[in-house]
């Protein structure tokens, strides 16, 4: 027997949806991050079978995406939301926002890498310094062996 209104059980599912997608935005690889989110998905909402499409279809039931890009669509079972708007709604709404995180973490990944690239530009360009300054020096010296050898040859 359940003693619990059906609201409880909602706010349940809701909090452990809330909390998975806190540990997701976490971690720091797309794939584990898509895999955990449907693994929790078929745990909190029994029966669903969701499955991640990397690609979605015309009809694509929930579709992953931001504003700026689409990541894939969550598919389940063909009559699992029939009756049931509100677990729709949290999947839904889960799905936004572990389009929001992939999306942050592909940012953070294009920055990171970014950064690098320009570490290594910089290290060139002082490289480079280097050697010009070097080369200034050198010219210098050279001057200077030359006055005192047009000196010499005065004398």
């Amino acid at each position: 027997l359940n003693f619990y209104p059906p609201q409880y059980k909602m706010s349940n599912i809701s909090n452990e949806l809330f909390l998975l997608i806190a540990n997701l935005s976490q971690q720091r690889n797309k794939e584990k991050i898509i895999s955990l989110f449907i693994h929790g998905l078929n745990s909190h909402l029994e029966g669903g079978n969701f499955r991640w499409i990397k690609k979605p279809r015309i009809d694509a039931q929930i579709v992953v995406c931001t504003k700026n890009k689409i990541y894939g669509e969550i598919s389940y079972s063909k009559y699992y939301f029939e009756n049931n708007t509100i677990n729709l709604a949290l999947a839904q709404n889960g799905a936004q926002m572990l389009a929001v995180i992939i999306e942050r973490l592909e940012q953070e990944e294009l920055a990171s890498k970014r950064t690098q690239e320009l570490e290594e530009k910089n290290k060139e360009l002082e490289r480079f310094n280097q050697l010009f300054i070097g080369r200034e020096f050198r010219i210098k010296e050279l001057r200077e062996e030359v006055k005192e050898l047009e000196k010499k040859l005065a004398d």
